[in-house]
C-alpha cells in the first residue's frame, strides 16, 4: 500500500504487481512505473490496465480524476522505457467501443461540460445486462489475439 510513485514499499521486491486502473490517475506516470519497475523482481510481472483514448475523455473521467487516456502504442512505449518488457498488451471493450463512442459524443453534445450529468446516467438493466454478456465473451478472445481498438487497456509486462 502506497502512493505512487513517492511511497511504494522499496524495501522487498514482489513477483507481480497490479494496476487495474491506477496509472491514469498518477500525475507523473513515468516516474511510477519507474518506481514499479525497480521493486519487481528479476523476472516478475506487471499487469494493469488504463483507459484508452483521449478522444474518450468525458465527465466520467473529470469525475474519477484521471489525469490522461491512453493509446496502446503510447502504453508500450512507456513501459518499455521504464524497463518492462511488454509481453501482452490489447484493447479491450471492443465489441462495445461504438456503442461507447457514440454515448460519449450524445453525452458531450447534450450536457456539454457537466461531469456530473454524464456521472449519473446508468443504463437500465434491460440495457446493461446484455452488454456485461457482451464484455464478459472477450475473456474467452484475448489469450489468443489482441483487439484493434476499445475503450481501455490491458497489459502483462515482465522485468527486462
Amino acid at each position: 500500500k502506497g502512493k505512487l510513485p513517492e511511497q511504494l514499499p522499496t524495501d522487498r521486491a514482489f513477483g507481480l504487481i497490479t494496476a487495474f486502473d491506477v496509472i491514469e490517475h498518477v500525475a507523473d506516470d513515468a516516474a511510477a512505473l519507474k518506481v514499479i519497475r525497480e521493486i519487481v523482481e528479476p523476472s516478475g510481472y506487471f499487469m494493469g490496465t488504463v483507459p484508452a483514448y483521449q478522444f474518450l475523455w468525458s465527465g466520467h473521467d473529470v469525475i474519477n480524476e484521471h489525469k490522461r487516456r491512453y493509446t496502446k502504442k503510447e502504453l508500450v512505449q512507456k513501459l518499455e522505457q521504464s524497463g518492462f518488457r511488454v509481453i501482452k498488451c490489447s484493447y479491450y471493450n471492443f465489441f462495445l467501443f461504438p456503442v461507447a463512442l457514440l454515448f460519449k459524443v450524445y453525452s458531450k453534445l447534450r450536457w456539454k461540460s457537466q461531469a456530473k450529468a454524464h456521472s449519473e446516467t446508468v443504463p437500465s438493466a434491460f440495457i446493461n445486462t446484455p452488454m456485461k454478456w457482451i464484455f464478459s465473451a472477450e475473456k474467452f478472445l484475448l489469450p489468443y489475439f489482441n483487439f484493434p481498438f476499445g475503450v481501455s487497456i490491458i497489459f502483462i509486462a515482465v522485468q527486462k
